[in-house]
Order: structure tokens, then C-alpha cells, then sequence
């Protein structure tokens, strides 16, 4: 199935384009693809949180340095002004570009993502996408370790509080290796983890 469009919300009352911003949309890039980009609307919200002269100087910058590359590629700028009627504006360009598009015959491209694993037959952890992710954890990952290591300093100190954290933090550990080794995995190595956690 081929999408109309694509919606990508960023949280304009930000004050900064942050590392996670930065990775989201890196991860939404290869999800859309640059052949798909043309069905891409970049929405910005959350603008009662702050003047709107702000969120107009902060929406300037994102169109002329985060997001220039992907509105060079015909990805699209509308604003959610948290209202009924913002939202289906953002909707109804959609459709009104989808029928464009349809009455002038062009070409209808579908996500990378759906090429990769529809026609390619890739699996997640194959994707462009999934790749992305598997690194973003890995990172993530590496903050974590970090983090135990000053936490487990305080620790020895008989701190009840930094104990405490540190088992926190090392819960979280252990779940972020597991959804990096869950990347890897092939699709045959998962079904046949399956079985063997039934037979058991």
C-alpha cells in the first residue's frame, strides 16, 4: 500500500535542537526514504507553551539548518496550532497534494521501509531504520554504563539513595542490551527462541 503522506510531529517550545531530535529525525529519514520525501508534512506543536515570536524564530531555524535538506526534497512545513480545525488543515493539504499528485500521474513511491521489507524482503534489524535504531541503543547504551560507573562511586559510600539509583540504572542496562541483542537476531533465530521457551 502506498501512503498519501506522512506526518512528523517536533515539539516547537523546545529551546533547542537536542541529540535526541537529531536522532529521531535521522530515524525518520530512512523510514520515509529520499524518493518518499515529497509526502513528508514537518508539523510543528506545542506553540501555546511559549510567544509565538519565538516559536516563529525557532521554526525559522529548524527550516533553514535541521530540516533545509528534506524541504529541498519537497517535504512540506505546517503548523499545529492545538485546535480542531490546525489539525485537519494539516490533513486536508494532504489529501489535496495526494490528488495532485494523482491527477498528474506522478509516480506514486512508497516508503524505503516498505521497499526494504515488502520488496527487498528484509528483516527490521536489516533496514536502514533498524540499523539506526540498533546504534542509537548502542549509544544510549554507553550513557547508561556511565552513569552506573559515578553512581556505583556513590555508592560506596553506604549512600541508601545512590544504591538504589545504581539498581535502577542496572535495570535499565539489562533491558537495553536486550533490545540490542533482539535486533540482531534473524527472523528464524526468534521463531525457533520461541519453541524453545515453550518446550521449557
Amino acid at each position: 500500500m502506498v501512503l498519501g503522506g506522512v506526518i512528523y510531529l517536533h515539539d516547537i517550545s523546545q529551546d533547542r535542537f537536542s541529540g535526541t531530535a537529531k536522532r529521531n529525525l535521522k530515524m525518520f529519514s530512512h523510514l520515509c526514504g529520499d524518493a518518499a520525501l515529497d509526502k513528508v508534512v514537518l508539523v510543528t506543536s506545542k506553540w501555546t507553551r511559549l510567544p509565538v515570536e519565538n516559536g516563529t524564530k525557532r521554526e525559522k531555524e529548524l527550516r533553514e539548518i535541521h530540516w533545509k535538506s528534506m524541504i529541498e526534497k519537497h517535504s512540506e512545513v505546517r503548523s499545529f496550532r492545538d485546535s480542531h480545525q490546525s489539525a485537519w488543515d494539516v490533513v486536508n493539504f494532504i489529501l489535496e497534494r495526494t490528488s495532485e499528485h494523482k491527477k498528474r500521474r506522478i509516480k506514486e513511491e512508497a516508503l524505503q521501509i516498505q521497499t526494504e521489507l515488502a520488496v527487498d524482503h528484509k528483516f527490521i534489524p536489516q533496514t536502514e531504520a533498524g540499523k539506526e535504531l540498533r546504534y542509537s541503543l548502542k549509544e544510549l547504551l554507553q550513557l547508561q554504563k556511565q552513569m552506573a560507573t559515578l553512581e556505583a562511586e556513590m555508592a560506596k559510600g553506604g549512600d541508601a539513595e545512590a544504591e538504589a539509583k545504581l539498581r535502577e540504572t542496572e535495570a535499565k542496562m539489562e533491558k537495553i542490551v536486550g533490545q540490542i541483542q533482539s535486533l540482531r537476531l534473524s527472523f528464524v533465530q526468534r521463531i525457533m527462541g520461541i519453541f524453545r521457551w515453550r518446550g521449557d
